[in-house]
């Protein structure tokens, strides 16, 4: 369900249910691991945790699986923690 919609991402994270949004990346994630937007919601997940390593390690995630399309995204992510 979750490959191509992502607006229960964008709504935990705008409402400050981290825990919801982690909940949820971890289900699409058992899906698909080749997802690169849930690797990106799921970044911003552990950063709002506080967990800057994990969170970078789920951007360079997202960016290794399309970099195209994380040109902006995942790279403005990146930049959070470093």
């Amino acid at each position: 369900m979750f490959r191509y919609q992502f607006g229960p991402f964008l709504a935990y994270f705008h409402s400050g249910r981290t825990e919801d949004l982690l909940v949820l990346t971890d289900y699409a994630r058992s899906v698909t691991e080749m997802s690169e937007e849930t690797w990106l919601w799921y970044g911003y997940g552990l950063y709002r945790q506080g967990d800057n390593a994990g969170a970078l390690k789920a951007w360079n995630k997202a960016d290794s699986i399309n970099p195209n399309f994380f040109e902006d995204q995942a790279r403005n992510a990146i930049s959070l923690v470093q």
